[in-house]
């Protein structure tokens, strides 16, 4: 009660509002900067010029990349890494003369995180491989129709497909004329082929149906190329014949990745039996088996080597460099050792080389038949020719090697000995 009376002696209190009136009207000639006073041209004639650093030292440089780097022989290790960076030049191995790349200029490192991070590079294209495997091949099943169609005819190929109906069946299927679920109920050109080459057991009769595959390439499939392709290079190998090259070109030009699909063993008999023929299709061979990290076999490797043993090193360390997993798995043999002789620029890359040698199983014998050729080319490349002959009569040492110490003494007299 009290507080309503109390309400109602209480003045009224009015309600009192002011509204601000907003302008949209410019107001540029009060509130401008002075730089906007400026017409466009004073504008851009009023910022400084850019600076020049020409006059400052240059701390940029070009490294090759690893994978340029030309070589057969070199592993970078920590000792590599310290008496790179450690020296005045920075330059690999100190050596400011030392070339590794096609670019015909040195390569300098500033750092020596740069140099760690380009050895790894480099190191990593020395794939660890491993051996062959052999590849088993299997037998098709033949009706006993085709058994003694093939009895009658033999090496009457065209004949023998025609009767079979085995080309005929491969000519629907491609145009499509067959069903896929009908093929496992008629013989195709792929399975009756590896059926006779089965049967081949003359160098004549394998030529004359290699020759009828080439003919009828088209009417293979992929997986029918690859295993006849298999098939057919055992063969050859086996036989140390020649494999036809057409056929192979053949297969190259319809299908340029069946190669990949081949096994190792496939790709290395290919190689070994193209390099005298196609020294080029020999290296794509053998640079697919080395990519999918297994070591081609000494024999092939010593075929495809023997193409390069008069070729001049530039060449070499060019087209040879995919092939040095290979040395570092397997070591070097007599063949190997000449060419790698050959491309050798300074002293630690003839180190590096030695190592080699002596993982080789042959270490011992290499060594002791090979020692002058070694020295000789040691004083080639030695800038200090004592000292490094010194560390390489240790290595003798160690490796229970006769030193033969005539060709020693004229070698330090400047007259090296004649080797045959």
């Amino acid at each position: 009660m009290l507080q309503r009376r109390t309400f109602h002696l209480l003045p009224q209190v009015r309600k009192y509002s002011r509204t601000v009136d907003f302008s949209f009207l410019t107001n540029d000639a009060k509130h401008i900067f002075e730089q906007e006073k400026l017409t466009p041209e004073q504008n851009k004639a009023a910022i400084p010029p850019k600076p020049t650093y020409d006059h400052l030292k240059k701390i940029h440089h070009e490294v090759l990349h690893p994978e340029d780097a030309c070589d057969l022989v070199v592993k970078i290790n920590s000792t590599d890494i310290l008496s790179s960076i450690l020296s005045e030049n920075k330059a690999l191995f100190g050596d400011e003369n030392y070339i590794i790349g096609g670019n015909n200029e040195p390569t300098n490192f500033v750092t020596a995180s740069i140099l760690c991070s380009w050895s790894n590079i480099f190191n990593k294209r020395i794939k660890s491989l491993e051996e062959i495997e052999p590849l088993e091949f299997w037998e098709p099943s033949m009706s006993p129709k085709v058994k003694d169609l093939y009895q009658t005819y033999g090496n009457e190929f065209d004949e023998f497909f025609k009767h079979t109906r085995a080309l005929e069946n491969s000519k629907e299927i491609k145009e499509g004329t067959l069903q896929p679920s009908e093929v496992s109920n008629y013989e195709t050109i792929d399975n009756v082929s590896l059926y006779v080459l089965g049967k081949l057991d003359t160098y004549e009769s394998v030529a004359q149906f290699s020759e009828f595959m080439n003919k009828n390439i088209a009417y293979y499939s992929v997986e029918g190329l690859v295993d006849n392709l298999s098939k057919l290079t055992d063969i050859c190998f086996r036989q140390h014949g020649y494999i036809n090259y057409d056929f192979i070109v053949s297969i190259k030009d319809r299908y340029p990745g069946i190669f990949k699909k081949l096994s190792p063993d496939t790709l290395d008999k290919l190689g070994y039996l193209l390099a005298s023929r196609d020294l080029k299709l020999s290296r794509k061979m053998l640079k697919v088996l080395i990519e999918k990290s297994v070591c081609p076999s000494e024999a092939t490797t010593n075929e495809f080597l023997l193409q390069y043993v008069d070729v001049d090193p530039e060449t070499k360390l060019k087209e040879l460099t995919f092939i040095k997993p290979v040395f570092f798995h397997r070591g070097v043999n007599e063949l190997t050792l000449q060419v790698l002789l050959s491309t050798i620029r300074n002293v630690q890359e003839y180190g590096k080389l030695i190592d080699l040698v002596k993982i080789s199983e042959n270490k011992t014998y290499l060594l002791e038949k090979y020692q002058n050729i070694l020295m000789m080319v040691l004083k080639k490349v030695s800038s200090n020719f004592p000292l490094h002959l010194a560390q390489f009569v240790r290595v003798l040492t160690e490796e229970n090697v006769p030193v033969d110490q005539d060709v020693i003494r004229k070698l330090q007299s400047g007259r090296p000995k004649r080797t045959v």
